[in-house]
């Protein structure tokens, strides 16, 4: 396959140029794209302090266990501080 040309399109998740034999530019956006869910549109310190839902209910509504729940809101914790 010498001299072959790739020809490059857009990443699926964050449109940079990439191979076309690739789905994504980079790992970063391979992890992003294998999410169940979109933690952007999820306030989860709003819905733990504010609203007083419990890990394991906030899982339920998001198809996601509350051990994920629970760590994305310590990880958002710790960023804050």
């Amino acid at each position: 396959h010498a001299g072959r040309t790739t020809t490059m399109t857009p990443c699926l998740v964050c449109n940079k140029l990439k191979p076309d034999y690739n789905k994504t530019c980079s790992r970063s956006c391979a992890a992003k794209r294998s999410r169940t869910v979109d933690w952007d549109a999820v306030d989860v310190i709003r819905l733990v302090e504010v609203d007083k839902r419990t890990y394991t209910s906030i899982g339920i509504d998001l198809g996601i266990s509350d051990s994920a729940v629970r760590k994305r809101y310590l990880k958002l914790k710790k960023n804050l501080m």
